[in-house]
């Protein structure tokens, strides 16, 4: 399919209607994103609960216990809402702009000092160094191995880390294998946190959980970390998915050996060795321990034959590929990002998995990962990195589309993804990400209960951030990090005063 070379359509081009047939078959009106009501299955927990609403026994309804909330939510009067006392929250908590937060653990890892310097002498090497992590007093001595983590990451004076256990081993964390962001980048420490938490409370998808953590190292404080939720086997379980499904990474297009310039697509073609998906579950069809045939066929099976039968390009038709991905979902995912102004998801940084959607039909799923440039946070690629310096409200909304004047395969310019362009280029389905995008903006989440959550948040990190001796705070006195949390709050109404008159909301 990699000599295949094809017109690509214009983004302008995409506003048409949609004939009520068309969008009752692909992107219907009672949509796979609603969250469960009174009385049906929460089988994923209390995210997958509509607002107010507890999970207990399995089941939509009335809260009896805090733990059967969403986290921060209270439960009174067998509502789950916003606490008005700590005695609301559980015991440790806070309540905080009507949210209970826990406080910030500290962990303890001890490691030789010569290996920690290794880490951040050799940041890019994955050497796994012996250590041992302390958490609530235990010591998780037994297998304990840590390494550098990131891409651009390990360029920081702040390293994140990778520390992991084998399997069936105690430890203190989601899994077993450990991610620890520093968020250097990041002056908030909250852009990654909050965009989990926003698309928990917007799409009925899975998302990875985060919480902070402070880290000694060897008896010194070495700083504040978000604990990131690794996606995996365990993962796919606990959110009510099939853990032996396939499940793949979507890494940023490698250079093809010299044979063909560095891609800015996704979900274009599978190479041999393909080194564009990481293959985090599923069967091995082939035997070999890198088997891409059911992600191979999605692609040129199912999507690019749509791509191929669509009208001279400026409409797509989804006769296969709606049976195959959950576009219906896809919508409300695309329409979070754009939200967020997350542009960095369209060629790497999402997982993509053979399951069944909350209609029950076997689909592909997308799932978000590594929402650090969102917020107003803009990667900067003149500057070498991705530092949140700049504040921007104002980017696109409409990222994944192929633009008109490349052929889709021909450029390095063509950012763009195969299932984004596919769905935003139906009529019907472009029509469900603008009244979604709509509807969040006129929903009480992004207007009065993210500020919240971000004062909430802010608040209870506030005196790890001063604390921290390596992080770009650098004042210690919280004055840097106020100003930064001031400007993502700044974010949240600018950006919907921009999508309200792009999008033209009512």
């Amino acid at each position: 399919m990699g000599t295949r070379i094809l017109t690509a359509l214009a983004a302008a081009l995409l506003l048409a209607g949609c004939p009520a047939e068309q969008e009752e078959l692909i992107c219907g009106t009672a949509p796979a994103w609603q969250f469960a009501e009174a009385g049906e299955a929460c089988p994923a927990g209390p995210r997958e609960c509509a607002a107010g609403l507890g999970c207990r026994d399995g089941v939509c309804g009335s809260c009896t216990d805090n733990d059967q909330c969403r986290d921060g939510l209270a439960c009174d009067g067998g509502v789950c809402g916003a606490c008005a006392l700590a005695s609301d929250c559980d015991d440790g908590q806070d309540c905080r702009q009507g949210f209970c937060v826990d406080p910030v653990p500290t962990w303890d890892l001890a490691i030789a000092p010569e290996d920690f310097e290794a880490l951040h002498d050799q940041p890019f090497h994955d050497f796994y160094y012996p250590c041992v992590l302390t958490a609530d007093g235990i010591d998780y001595a037994d297998g304990c191995e840590i390494r550098s983590y990131g891409s651009t990451a390990r360029t920081f004076p702040k390293k994140s880390f990778r520390i992991r256990f084998p399997e069936d081993f105690e430890h203190p964390s989601y899994s077993r294998k450990i991610t620890l962001r520093s968020e250097y980048n990041d002056r908030t420490f909250l852009r990654n946190h909050l965009g989990y938490v926003t698309f928990s409370h917007l799409v009925r998808l899975p998302v990875p959980r985060t919480r902070f953590v402070n880290l000694r190292v060897n008896g010194e404080l070495y700083g504040l970390f978000v604990e990131l939720e690794r996606p995996g086997g365990k993962w796919l379980r606990l959110n009510d998915r099939n853990r032996d499904n396939s499940m793949y990474e979507a890494e940023h297009s490698p250079d093809q050996g010299g044979l063909m310039p560095m891609l800015d697509i996704s979900m274009y073609e599978i190479q041999d060795d393909d080194l564009m998906y990481n293959k985090k579950t599923g069967p091995e069809e082939s035997g070999e321990p890198d088997d891409y045939a059911d992600l191979a066929a999605l692609i040129e099976e199912t999507m690019w034959p749509d791509l191929v039968d669509s009208p001279d390009r400026r409409e797509t038709v989804l006769d296969r590929t709606a049976a195959a991905l959950d576009v219906n979902t896809l919508t409300s995912y695309l329409a979070v990002m754009a939200l967020l102004q997350n542009r960095d998801h369209v060629t790497a940084n999402y997982n993509i998995s053979w399951q069944r959607d909350s209609m029950g039909n076997p689909r592909w799923e997308i799932y978000p990962y590594d929402l650090d440039t969102t917020f107003g946070c803009v990667y900067n690629p003149g500057a070498g990195n991705n530092y949140c310096d700049t504040l921007q409200t104002d980017l696109w909304w409409l990222n994944g589309l192929a633009p008109e004047s490349d052929p889709i395969g021909s450029t390095e310019d063509a950012y763009m993804n195969l299932a984004y362009h596919l769905t935003l280029a139906e009529p019907g389905c472009h029509q469900r990400f603008e009244e979604r995008l709509c509807e969040y903006l006129d929903g009480p989440y992004w207007s009065e209960e993210l500020p919240r959550l971000v004062q909430a948040r802010a608040a209870a990190i506030r005196p790890s951030v001063i604390e921290d001796p390596n992080d770009r705070n650098i004042d210690h006195t919280g004055e840097e990090f106020d100003e930064a949390v001031d400007e993502m709050l700044r974010f949240i109404p600018s950006r919907a005063s921009y999508l309200r008159m792009s999008l033209g909301c009512e």
